[in-house]
């Protein structure tokens, strides 16, 4: 899998959200979940996820983004 499908870019290739750990996790997990579809797969495929922030003040608001 090409790692630019797994963090945070968008369609241009740029970082989505700088600065808002949250919008990152959204689009992070959008990318994910595309390139699960395009290889036959879904988020129901997914047995584990890792998250990894700079402050741990973030992990709250980004826990509830996950599926």
């Amino acid at each position: 899998m090409d790692r630019q499908l797994t963090i945070a870019t968008g369609a241009d290739g740029r970082i989505v959200g700088p600065g808002d750990p949250y919008a990152q996790t959204v689009q992070a997990l959008k990318n994910i979940d595309a390139a699960l579809r395009a290889a036959g797969a879904s988020m129901s495929h997914v047995a584990r996820t890792r998250m990894f922030l700079t402050t741990i003040d973030q992990w709250g608001e980004n826990e509830a983004v996950l599926p």
